[in-house]
């Protein structure tokens, strides 16, 4: 069968990208599935990995998901490559309309990656409401919807989930995990070999709160001055590297900006902190138990806390989560963990099984797999 996956933008420092990334280095190993993928906006470098594992990717170089031009590039997409089967991330509103006018009959898987953040102004939730409105009139083949987590689903449908909605998690692949070496980091940022590295990967916008794990920092570097930070990401929170909650950490924080190598970065941490607001289900925390790198975080709406929940089934847990957003806490369990000298710990190895038997993309791929299929076939 012949897939179309669907995709805004095209930068890795999205977890959607690495997500589809992940399934696209997954099937690009069997005969059974095809993938493409086309992204509405530019390239980026989520396009140059996809080509290097041999993907066709199109990409419709427009500004916006309701850009006109779409029409005309898109009716050509799937002209070219003639899908069975259209797995939509992030469908662009004029890809809907031309799905809805011109290509009724081609089946439409959807997942939906997490809960949108509140619309802040007027016309952000007008935008919201007539959204909703083209999605009722310009109405897809749409076979199943997918949700990355149990709290996703339950915060869009309530407690009486939508017949056709389902819950995928996110994949990580075990067999492209990066080996734990710390040294090349360390030597890049000018600190010793023996310098505990804590981090915090992701884009950096407010609902991942910098500035808590700023708060930490400056908590745990009290007692312990020795230890050094990375921040890696890029967004709009870029703006704290300059404020007052960087006062006199600036040896000792590390702003590396947006990486490519974010996977490689995570196993070189000694720890890795996440400190959201809330999350569908955060690539970025399963991409941290693959490589074994311990994790401290807040237990947050969404993912986190269904990690959290999952996380009950072992003795020691699979990281050492703080309710209640408590930065005092969060700095004592940095400090705490940096501290034991285990190697490996349990708590990391039973985060490793847990990602091993619900995330590995082998996993996860398999059941898609039979989605599709049955989506084929009703």
């Amino acid at each position: 069968m012949k897939v179309l996956y669907l995709i805004a933008g095209a930068s890795l420092s999205d977890g959607i990208a690495r997500h589809i990334l992940t399934l696209c280095e997954f099937f690009s190993t069997r005969e059974d599935v095809e993938v493409a993928v086309c992204v509405t906006h530019e390239e980026g470098d989520l396009t140059v990995a996809l080509r290097e594992v041999g993907v066709q990717v199109y990409a419709l170089n427009c500004r916006n998901g309701h850009d006109v031009q779409i029409f005309g590039r898109f009716r050509k997409v799937l002209q070219e490559y003639q899908p069975d089967l259209i797995h939509s991330h992030v469908m662009s509103l004029y890809i809907r309309i031309y799905l809805s006018l011109r290509a009724r009959a081609l089946p439409v898987i959807s997942t939906i990656h997490g809960v949108a953040d509140p619309a802040k102004d007027l016309s952000q939730r007008l935008r919201a409401h007539s959204g909703r409105w083209l999605d009722y009139f310009f109405q897809v083949n749409e076979k199943a919807v997918l949700m990355i987590s149990t709290a996703v689903q339950q915060t869009l449908e309530g407690n009486s989930p939508k017949f056709k909605s389902r819950v995928l998690y996110n994949p990580v692949s075990l067999e492209a995990v990066p080996d734990r070496e710390s040294i090349w980091l360390k030597t890049e940022i000018g600190v010793p070999a023996t310098t505990p590295l804590v981090g915090f990967i992701g884009r950096l916008a407010g609902v991942k709160d910098l500035p808590a794990f700023l708060q930490a920092t400056r908590l745990v570097l009290e007692k312990c001055p020795g230890y050094h930070f990375v921040i890696v990401g890029d967004g709009p929170d870029e703006c704290y590297k300059n404020s007052d909650l960087m006062r006199g950490l600036e040896s000792n924080v590390h702003w590396l900006g947006y990486r490519t190598d974010a996977k490689r970065i995570m196993a070189a941490l000694d720890l890795f902190v996440l400190t959201s607001f809330r999350e569908g289900m955060p690539t970025v925390l399963l991409e941290a138990f693959s490589v074994r790198t311990p994790v401290v975080g807040f237990v947050s709406p969404g993912g986190v806390q269904e990690v959290s929940d999952l996380s009950k089934q072992y003795t020691n847990g699979v990281a050492d989560f703080v309710e209640g957003r408590d930065v005092q806490k969060l700095a004592h369990s940095i400090q705490s963990i940096l501290e034991d000298h285990s190697n490996p710990s349990p708590t990391v190895c039973n985060a490793y099984h847990l990602v091993e038997k619900l995330f590995d993309v082998r996993v996860v791929g398999a059941q898609l797999v039979d989605m599709y299929q049955e989506a084929l076939n009703s």
